[in-house]
């Protein structure tokens, strides 16, 4: 676990590693992968999304398609 991090942050940042290696290597929407992830809505997703993150998920996948792999 990452240090300094409730419980619920730390399961909150590894949703959107996986969101992020998602958008960089598959053409899902952003909802579908969001979904996978464990997101039951979209609004929350972009919440949690806009806490970590600095961009939209969708400039986000723009500037890191296929980064991951």
């Amino acid at each position: 676990m990452m240090c300094g991090m409730r419980p619920i942050e730390y399961i909150l940042h590894r949703r959107i590693e996986y969101v992020k290696r998602q958008l960089a290597n598959t053409e899902q929407t952003i909802y579908e992968i969001a979904q996978s992830a464990g997101f039951e809505s979209e609004s929350y997703f972009y919440r949690c999304w806009k806490r970590f993150e600095g961009e939209s998920p969708l400039e986000w996948r723009k500037s890191h398609m296929n980064i991951y792999q």
